[in-house]
């Protein structure tokens, strides 16, 4: 990529950064007023030259001179262009279709010369910007946007005219002055004893007043141009007449690389204007460090509202109560069942009732619902409530500042605040279900009974009736010489169920296996809540908690702050490849 395409890109990117920050109210940016470059289709190896002068200079003349026959119409009634009239070799008459920057303010004439010195150079005469129509410096501004080269116009009675000195310290010192040439016409005019002397004083004052007004701007006046003409008598003997030497410098062959500095030139000269008007607007340190302080207290002032025990143990029911746990303490619960006999098959017998559950649950939704049952099932009511006078005090300490950091006139309601904790909420619930997921295979590795025992618990019902029971009966039937009172007593008992097993046997050891299975649950489900109370009460889930927060309720300033670290680190690359470019051409120059 040449060094003419790279500066076309970083104009882009500039445009782009600029727009970006236009964009942002707060800022109250507004790019510098700069002739935009447009990208047409003239040729790389074609130069375009403007001239831009006031009323009456001469602008039409001094074409008529350079094209060396009547090409531009003349005339004393003033002005006499009133739209943009190019002038260009024969050779390239294809290229008037493509003066995109000018296209809707060409004139119907177009100027064809055969002057082969001028054939790498389209001239533009545009209209007088200080003309009586408004128009006509609309014209002109639009038009310098497509310039490289631009001769400043005046005569010996209008170079310390104020118009031309506004759109100079405007224009003028905006654009790299080594494509600048400041030509005085109307030198002939000159009345004073010593021609010579008055024409080389005259130059002076000339020169004397562009610098005066271009040194406010600290740009080089040395490396302009300065010539006194009579374009109307370009090639007579007058005292003062630089025609000669103002068309050599204008039609000296040039090579491509030249042209191409000169092109390049001009247009770095107004992005490092453009950089340095962004960094004298704007201050991104200080933004930068201000939205960070802003979210630094919002941060502190959450860390004190989440420590307020009412609070505290608001969050840590309602996510101890939350889907996480039920679910690790169900996956637990089933993975501990499974070392049990019998009991996991008994578990399809509550699938019915578990489905009964659900249809009630979602009929209970249908149900009208109190005020005070819909606070409940807000996400942590109280630290909404909290938030949301957070919320409003912010606002009203941004209505006094004198410049706020961002714009607040909207006031964010009570559901937006909500939404956002129910989306902190449902980040906990992940970020429960991940701390969690270490109890997931624990069951397998410690038990607090050996197998043998869980064994005896499941199969001792089962097999008391028609197997334990028989063979205690007999062991305490007292005519086997156990007669105390004792013995009898736990005769009948054993005898009194053996008489009712049929009826109470299926039941009974039903009870006994929904009691081990309502243990087992309890213990899953206590194992579960216990480490996540652990877990919320750790230092790192509150921080974790805390940031979540901060991120939900500084989303705005997060991403002001992001955008604002984007943007000056956008604008350091540009400022390191306007640097790099301005050294490439620097030295292509002096090669």
């Amino acid at each position: 990529m040449s060094t003419y395409q790279d500066l076309l890109a970083c104009e882009e990117r500039l445009d782009s950064l600029e727009s970006s920050l236009k964009g942002q109210s707060t800022l109250a940016f507004s790019p510098l007023d700069l002739p935009f470059r447009n990208r047409d289709g003239i040729p790389e190896d074609i130069l375009t030259l403007g001239l831009v002068g006031g009323t009456g200079v001469g602008k039409s003349t001094i074409v008529n001179a350079l094209a060396g026959k009547h090409i531009s119409k003349t005339s004393v009634r003033r002005p006499t262009t009133s739209r943009v009239i190019p002038y260009l070799h024969q050779d390239h008459a294809a290229l008037l279709p493509k003066f995109n920057f000018v296209k809707n303010d060409l004139d119907e004439f177009k100027g064809l010369h055969e002057v082969q010195q001028l054939k790498s150079i389209i001239i533009f005469d545009l209209p007088d910007m200080d003309g009586s129509k408004p128009e006509h410096a609309a014209v002109v501004h639009r038009a310098l946007q497509g310039l490289d080269l631009i001769v400043w116009v005046t005569s010996d009675l209008k170079y310390n005219d104020r118009i031309f000195h506004e759109w100079l310290a405007r224009h003028g010192a905006t654009r790299n002055l080594n494509n600048a040439v400041f030509l005085l016409n109307k030198i002939d005019r000159v009345r004073e004893d010593d021609p010579h002397l008055g024409a080389e004083k005259l130059l002076q004052n000339f020169r004397h007043a562009v610098e005066k007004t271009l040194s406010k701007a600290e740009t080089n006046v040395n490396a302009a141009q300065f010539f006194t003409c009579s374009a109307k008598n370009p090639h007579a003997q007058i005292p003062g007449n630089q025609f000669a030497e103002f068309f050599d410098y204008i039609a000296k062959e040039r090579s491509l690389q030249e042209i191409r500095n000169i092109k390049s030139s001009d247009r770095l000269s107004s992005l490092q204007r453009r950089v340095e008007h962004i960094n004298k607007s704007i201050n991104f340190e200080k933004r930068q460090e201000e939205l960070s302080t802003e979210i630094d207290l919002v941060r502190e002032k959450l860390k004190c509202l989440t420590e307020e025990p009412p609070i505290h143990d608001e969050m840590l029911n309602r996510l101890q109560s939350s889907s996480a746990p039920q679910k690790i303490g169900a996956e637990l619960f089933a993975e501990t069942i499974q070392k049990w006999p019998l009991l996991p098959h008994l578990q399809l017998l509550a699938s019915p009732l578990k489905q009964v559950g659900r249809i009630l649950n979602s009929a209970k939704l249908l149900l009208p619902q109190d005020q005070e049952s819909k606070i409940k099932n807000r996400p942590f009511p109280r630290l909404l409530q909290g938030m949301l006078a957070m919320e409003k005090e912010r606002r009203r300490l941004a209505s006094r500042a004198p410049t706020p950091l961002l714009n607040r006139n909207r006031e964010q309601d009570q559901l937006a605040i909500e939404s956002r904790l129910v989306e902190v909420e449902n980040e906990c619930v992940l970020r429960i279900q991940e701390g969690l997921g270490a109890l997931q295979g624990t069951s397998k590795k410690t038990s607090t009974l050996s197998r043998w025992k869980r064994r005896m618990l499941v199969w001792a019902p089962l097999l008391w009736f028609p197997l334990v029971q028989p063979l205690a009966e007999e062991i305490l039937r007292p005519t086997r010489g156990l007669s105390t009172l004792s013995g009898r007593l736990a005769f009948r008992l054993v005898r009194m169920s053996g008489a009712v097993h049929l009826m109470v046997s299926a039941a009974f050891v039903l009870m006994i296996y929904v009691i081990y299975i309502a243990l087992l649950r309890a213990a899953a489900y206590k194992k579960v809540v216990s480490r996540c109370r652990r877990f919320l009460n750790s230092s790192e889930w509150k921080d974790s908690f805390l940031d979540q927060l901060t991120t939900q309720l500084t989303k705005a300033e997060s991403t002001a702050l992001g955008r604002m670290r984007e943007e000056e680190l956008e604008l350091k690359e540009i400022v390191a490849t306007i640097q790099r470019l301005n050294t490439e051409i620097e030295s292509s120059a002096q090669a």
